[in-house]
């Protein structure tokens, strides 16, 4: 039987061709190294590659970093070269039945790359995605990790091809970036760490540290909700669906009165691991064991007991609701016509080109009203009633847990130690480790994937497969974690409401000095603690994840001021332009810099040389399109990185 500890494990990479006006990409070298060992292979071509790796006479597992870019080089071989199949049964993927020259990819719906297993001459020959065990850029991997090699550079357009030469640089460049990731996966797999994610390594641990530490087995504690009946009253099928109305994400939003005008001085305040920290050191109670369901308001009897014993519910009601003065809004609610979204509410009237409406009539003739019907954690319910003036309330019933408040302390307390004391390496995993269990308790079962198949175009193209197989996690505490999240957010931000400009999920943005930031303590490495992040003198915030910040000092040191652009979308080396043109500058130009940027680039900056573009102009997204984007696009044998511009939108 193949196992991780019986396999032979490898770190690979591939370099693609890149030039001008190309209708077809392909492997022009191929690395791969043996963990454990310091001799790097390299090949010119993905035959050559493929034949090696064929050779490795026993299961083996190939860690490419970012799967989703090589594996659109690797189907395409193994279909049109190698002439191998999928194993497809009824229009769906039967992988305990692969057969050799057979193989195997596990790609979701939402086109994410896990793995491709490939059977040849009765050998497994399993391709991973380190990147969802290690989820950095090789070049922040090197950083985190200290590793002993690192990223380094080269020119990656050019007129190369497969079975060509490959330079002594060039070899240099691809065997470095194998041997970062080699270097930090030994570092993990020393440490037991060998599942497919980071999540699923982050909840064997978390199961076993449970029934080690206080001899509770995780099943015990998390009953499948999706087995358990939901009464009549909550129009769910199942417990699962009810309390999946409350999940909901991060807190970002824009404080009205200053959205889109250039503000002063202010400062950024960032919480340390804000999900672990609300999971263990604040000593909040998270939901365990089946649910109590019951119907109508609660008695006062009900809420006698759910405070004496702690209890933890979710709650469906419905009513209109109106923001308090000087209160932060913290309701959207998501898949109504009535409301956008992304808005955070001020009030449950509809509102249609900037006019309140209580009630609306649609195309169909159907009155919508006002009076909304929200399921919420009891968490958000505390946010919601304090926040809120609430009318017509009408509650339909309650789902109730008995709770515990020392769960995910021995997995969490771990890490915490680590993360606080180290630095390089083992701080890098403490934090990795610290914040990626709590997504593993919200996993749904589904599991809907795709098929990969050539186009009549030679392109590479996918068949989706609705699937329900996935070992769900626990909902109610899933949904609880983000709710205690939000609650500590929203609360800290109101606490500085008079100096509140922005926010997003864990960082506050204020008008104020550090020293001015009130309800909670800074402290640059404690969780549950702030740290002051930079210090700006000046901002603009068009809109939720779209922002300016002229930074000027951080972690509490004077830095060179720069621009800190965060826009949704934007790449690197496009932020990097805007921020030259936002100064009216350019780089020197006659360094490496220079050198390496596109035309499109160094147009674009001697446009702006001396003609600064302005922060209005940002905020109203009239710039002109900014060179320097990277567009992902498959052409025939895979991916190609075209230049490309951001347009704001």
């Amino acid at each position: 039987m193949n196992s991780f500890n019986n396999a032979k494990i490898y770190v690979a990479d591939f370099e693609t061709t890149v030039f001008s006006e190309q209708d077809f990409t392909e492997v022009w070298a191929a690395a791969i190294v043996e963990l454990g060992h310091a001799k790097v292979e390299i090949f010119n071509s993905i035959d050559l590659f493929f034949e090696y790796v064929f050779t490795l006479k026993q299961y083996s597992i190939i860690y490419f970093h970012n799967l989703k870019f090589d594996g659109s080089f690797i189907i395409p071989f193994l279909i049109e070269k190698l002439k191998f199949t999928q194993p497809i049964e009824s229009g769906e993927l039967a992988p305990k039945k692969l057969k050799n020259n057979q193989f195997s990819p596990v790609i979701s719906d939402k086109g994410v790359w896990y793995k491709i297993t490939i059977k040849y001459n009765n050998i497994i020959y399993e391709i991973r995605d380190s990147l969802k065990l290690l989820p950095f850029s090789v070049k922040t991997i090197g950083k985190g990790f200290k590793t002993v090699h690192k990223k380094s550079q080269i020119e990656y357009k050019g007129r190369r091809k497969a079975g060509g030469v490959i330079s002594e640089k060039e070899k240099d460049y691809i065997a470095n970036d194998v041997l970062v990731v080699k270097e930090a996966l030994e570092i993990m797999f020393k440490r037991g760490h060998k599942k497919l994610t980071i999540g699923s390594c982050c909840m064997e641990e978390f199961k076993n540290t449970l029934k080690n530490q206080s001899s509770y087995d995780y099943s015990e504690l998390s009953p499948d909700l999706y087995a358990i009946s939901a009464p009549s009253w909550a129009n769910c099928k199942n417990a699962d669906e009810f309390i999946r109305k409350a999940y909901k994400g991060g807190y970002s939003y824009v404080n009205p009165k200053i959205q889109g005008k250039v503000v002063g001085y202010g400062c950024v305040a960032d919480y340390n691991s804000l999900y672990p920290s609300v999971m263990t050191v604040m000593g909040y109670n998270y939901p365990i064991g089946a649910p109590m369901w019951h119907e109508g308001a609660p008695t006062l009897k009900l809420l006698e007991k759910i405070e004496k014993a702690n209890l933890y519910f979710y709650i469906k009601f419905s009513c209109r609701f109106y923001l308090k003065k000087n209160y932060l809004p913290t309701i959207q609610i998501k898949g109504d016509i009535r409301y956008r979204g992304n808005e955070w509410l001020q009030s449950s009237d509809i509102i249609i080109d900037g006019v309140q409406y209580a009630s609306v009539e649609d195309n169909d003739k159907i009155i919508l009203t006002n009076n909304v019907t929200l399921t919420l954690s009891m968490t958000d319910w505390k946010l919601f009633t304090e926040h809120y003036h609430i009318l017509d309330l009408k509650i339909q019933g309650m789902c109730i847990f008995y709770t515990s408040n020392t769960i995910y302390n021995d997995y969490i307390e771990k890490y915490r130690q680590i993360k606080e004391n180290s630095e390089g390496a083992e701080r890098t995993l403490a934090k990795l480790y610290s914040n990626n269990l709590y997504g593993q308790e919200a996993k749904s079962v589904i599991s809907s994937y795709k098929i990969p198949y050539i186009k009549d175009t030679g392109i590479l193209g996918f068949n989706s497969v609705y699937a329900e197989e996935k070992q769900p996690g626990f909902i109610a505490r899933g949904a609880a974690i983000t709710s205690y999240a939000r609650f500590t957010e929203i609360n800290f931000l109101q606490a500085n409401y008079k100096h509140f400009l922005y926010a997003d999920t864990d960082s506050g943005h204020f008008s104020c000095k550090p020293s001015e930031v009130k309800g909670a303590i800074i402290d640059s490495k404690k969780y549950g603690c702030i740290k002051i992040e930079k210090e700006f003198d000046k901002a603009i915030f068009a809109r939720q994840k779209t922002y300016v910040e002229h930074v000027i000092r951080e972690d509490e040191k004077d830095v060179e001021p720069y621009h800190s652009i965060t826009c949704a979308g934007m790449g690197s080396v496009c932020k990097e332009m805007l921020s030259f043109a936002f100064d009216g500058k350019i780089p020197k130009t006659n360094s490496d810099y220079w050198d390496n940027l596109n035309n499109d680039c160094k147009e674009f900056l001697l446009k702006h040389n001396n003609n600064p573009i302005s922060y209005d102009d940002f905020n109203r997204g009239i710039l002109e399109p900014i060179p320097g984007q990277l567009r992902p696009t498959r052409i025939k044998g895979g991916i190609v990185l075209k230049d490309d511009f951001y347009n704001m939108k």
